[in-house]
């Protein structure tokens, strides 16, 4: 078993049977952390079921180690591990996904027993927004970075290139050699116009490449028109 520093949640004053329907609002802090993020995945554990819904722990672990579910489900979504309690002991507790909080909790009876539900489910689903806008946050900082630095090195490339080849040299027409970012937008938002300025990128570069052979064809057969006329010529000043 894996072992996990807990604080010990477990008070021994709260002695409700595991299935018994839930009369009295337990003595708790109502804005108690219900869920956690573990491995990166949203979780409760059994210690903070019991406490939250007024029950013995053991009654919630036996209640867990006899519940009628499949063996993948069972291994997907409850996970046996061991904390150290307040004594410094070892003890066996849960970790439950959403699935397996819901799995268990069909068992759990009575009006504070269903608001408690409805307590756990959207603690689940704002640790999992807090996660996901977190992630997006990141992914955003990221991409303005990565952005930021092909930007500076394009300029940089364009630079060197119009020193060794000209003006000419770099974007033509209204191609503009900048990357586009925006801070008032999402990440999902920058992505797509990061994709949609690859998109012509690709277009324009697809473009100029096709004129560039059309004119690669017609400069070569100019070149045969003047050997042509440059031969005749010379034929008809020997005659």
């Amino acid at each position: 078993m894996d072992y996990v520093e807990l604080p010990f949640l477990y008070h021994s004053s709260i002695l409700l049977d595991p299935m018994k329907e839930v009369k009295e609002l337990p003595a708790q802090e109502r804005n108690e952390q219900l869920v956690l993020v573990n491995d990166g995945q949203v979780v409760t554990t059994s210690l903070i079921v019991a406490k939250y819904f007024g029950k013995r722990h053991c009654d919630v672990l036996r209640s867990i180690s006899n519940i009628e579910c499949s063996p993948e489900f069972n291994r997907r979504n409850f996970a046996s591990v061991d904390y150290t309690d307040s004594k410094g002991e070892k003890r066996p507790m849960y970790y439950l996904t959403r699935d397996g909080f819901t799995f268990l909790a069909m068992g759990f009876t009575g009006k504070v027993a269903a608001k408690f539900k409805e307590d756990y489910i959207e603690a689940f689903n704002r640790m999992e927004r807090t996660i996901r806008d977190t992630a997006d946050q990141q992914a955003k900082a990221i991409l303005k970075e990565t952005i930021t630095d092909l930007n500076k090195r394009m300029r940089k490339s364009i630079e060197v290139g119009r020193r060794r080849h000209g003006k000419q040299y770099g974007p033509a027409g209204e191609m503009v050699a900048t990357i586009p970012f925006h801070d008032d937008l999402d990440f999902n938002d920058n992505l797509r116009l990061v994709m949609a300025y690859h998109k012509n990128a690709m277009l324009d570069g697809f473009f100029f490449a096709s004129e560039s052979k059309r004119l690669e064809g017609e400069i070569q057969a100019l070149r045969q028109a003047v050997a042509r006329f440059t031969d005749e010529m010379a034929t008809r000043l020997k005659l």
